[in-house]
Parts: structure tokens; C-alpha cells; sequence
């Protein structure tokens, strides 16, 4: 970005920050019913959320991992086993799952980038078809009731925010909100630090970078 197209991508980003920001206020005052299109905004910027933290290693980097569903579901199916089996709040749920996540995703991760190309993406394939039939088939793990097919059914205690749960919308738009906010916030530092530079080296010439001593395997790997 240029120093003379800067000011004009900030005022852009703050105009649709502040439209973000009353979206809810304006569907509804104009929208009768407007439950519905605040619940399609959310799942806009729940895969855009999903998009940015998928960018980190597929656009920085270059690795086309194909299996980062499996990661979500880990994440959604510990907050909702934390929620179910030890009364856990999902506030505290969500991090307890994003850690799993992530030290799953290390564990498979670091053997996978020392293959490349489709192989690399057809492994993550296959990690996130496992996970899928291993869910779908098991009724319990570890004295734990994952239910197979027929899912978890989370309780429903009503207007309740310790546990995550609103009488409408609003609330869930916001926390998406914030959520997509922190992981582009987190994809502009990563960016612009020094492992940025490593992983779009990496994604142009991964043959020199590792002649130049960089371990390609170690960078990915802090994705």
C-alpha cells in the first residue's frame, strides 16, 4: 500500500466498520422480521471469519489445506462437550477448543508440510473425511456421548449470556463481529512481522528460502 492510498483504505475500513456497527439498527427500522437477514449477516462474517484465519496458511504461505473444517469441528464439538458434561461456559469453551484446534492442527500439520502441492492437500483432505466418518460413527469416546449422526443437542436455558445463549440475534452479530475483527487484526500483524515475510517467502520460492536456511517445515508451522 502506498503512502497516498492509505489514507483512503482507512477511511474505507472505519466507513464499514461504523456501517457494521449499526447494520442491526437499520434492518431493524427498515426489515419487518429482520431476525432473518441479521442471521444471514452472521453466517457472512462467520465464513469470512473462517476465510481470514484460512489465509494465514493458504494465502501467506502458499499450502493449500483443504481440511481446516475438521479443526472447526474440533473446536465446536469440545466447547459443546465442555458445555454439556462439565457445565462449562462456552465463553471458556470456545478457548479450550481453539487450543485443542490448534495443537491438533500442529500435530497433523508438521509431518503434512513435508509434502507439497495436491499430495499436501489431498492429506488434509483425508484428515477432515476421517474426522467426519469417526464423528458420524461414534456414539461414545472416553465415556463421552457424541450422539454419531444424530449430533449433540445443546440445553436450552434461555436468556442467559454467561452461557451463550440470547433471546435474539443482535447479541450473536456482535460477538461475530468482534471475532472477525480480532482474526483480520491478527492476519495484519502476521503480515507485517518478520513470519510474514518468511510464509510469502516461502509461497514464491520454497527452494530458495530453504537455501538460504530457512526451515520451510518450522514457518509453516507457526500458522
Amino acid at each position: 500500500m502506498t503512502p497516498a492510498s492509505r489514507p483512503v483504505a482507512l477511511a474505507l475500513g472505519g466507513g464499514l466498520l461504523a456501517l457494521a456497527l449499526v447494520l442491526p439498527l437499520i434492518t431493524r427500522a427498515l426489515l419487518e422480521g429482520d431476525d432473518y437477514w441479521v442471521q444471514m449477516v452472521i453466517w457472512v462474517m462467520f465464513f469470512a471469519y473462517l476465510s481470514a484465519a484460512w489465509n494465514i496458511i493458504g494465502g501467506f504461505a502458499g499450502q493449500y489445506s483443504i481440511g481446516h473444517s475438521g479443526l472447526v469441528g474440533i473446536g465446536a464439538y469440545t466447547s459443546s462437550l465442555l458445555l454439556i458434561h462439565g457445565g462449562l461456559s462456552p465463553w471458556l469453551g470456545m478457548l479450550v477448543g481453539g487450543v485443542l484446534a490448534a495443537l491438533v492442527g500442529g500435530l497433523i500439520g508438521y509431518p503434512c508440510f513435508r509434502l507439497r502441492g495436491a499430495f499436501f492437500s489431498l492429506v488434509t483432505i483425508a484428515f477432515a473425511e476421517m474426522l467426519r466418518v469417526g464423528a458420524e460413527l461414534t456414539d461414545t469416546l472416553f465415556g463421552l456421548h457424541l450422539n454419531g449422526v444424530r449430533g449433540l443437542l445443546l440445553p436450552v436455558a434461555g436468556d442467559r449470556p454467561w452461557l451463550f445463549q440470547f433471546t435474539g440475534k443482535r447479541p450473536y452479530y456482535y460477538v461475530m463481529l468482534a471475532l472477525l475483527l480480532a482474526v483480520l487484526a491478527a492476519g495484519w500483524l502476521v503480515k507485517r512481522s518478520r513470519l510474514g515475510y518468511y510464509l510469502a517467502a516461502i509461497r514464491d520460492d520454497e527452494d530458495a528460502v530453504a537455501a538460504l536456511g530457512v526451515n520451510p517445515r518450522a514457518r509453516s508451522s507457526w500458522r
